[in-house]
């Protein structure tokens, strides 16, 4: 398990590839998001079970650019889950943090408010 706090709380990605991985989590999320939830510092996303290798693709992608957040993957008979959480040291930047996860305009994919 990472050590989180010695992990800067900071993306390795350059701003071109910063670009491509939203547009790839972006695609994940609409196609096979099917629950997002919020409490305090944690996102709580849940996907079809057909999506297991690109929920696999994403936890890995993002572990190696952003390694101060915390994933939970879980396989389910039903579904994926996954549990992204934010540090207490980045609690200002949590929405910001967790919003790339989050599809716009997608009924039901909406996050509940953040709780502290």
């Amino acid at each position: 398990m990472p050590d989180h706090a010695s992990t800067p709380i900071a993306c390795t990605l350059q701003s071109a590839d910063y670009a491509t991985r939203l547009a790839w989590i972006a695609a994940l999320m609409g196609d096979a998001l099917v629950e997002c939830t919020r409490r305090d510092l944690t996102l709580g996303l849940r996907f079809a079970p057909e999506a297991r290798d690109r929920v696999r693709e994403l936890v890995a992608r993002e572990r190696a650019c952003c390694g101060f957040l915390t994933f939970d993957l879980r396989a389910e008979p039903d579904a994926i889950r996954l549990m992204i959480t934010v540090p207490e040291a980045a609690r200002e930047a949590a929405d910001a943090l967790l919003e790339q996860f989050v599809p716009s305009g997608r009924p039901g994919a909406r996050p509940t408010p953040a709780t502290r």
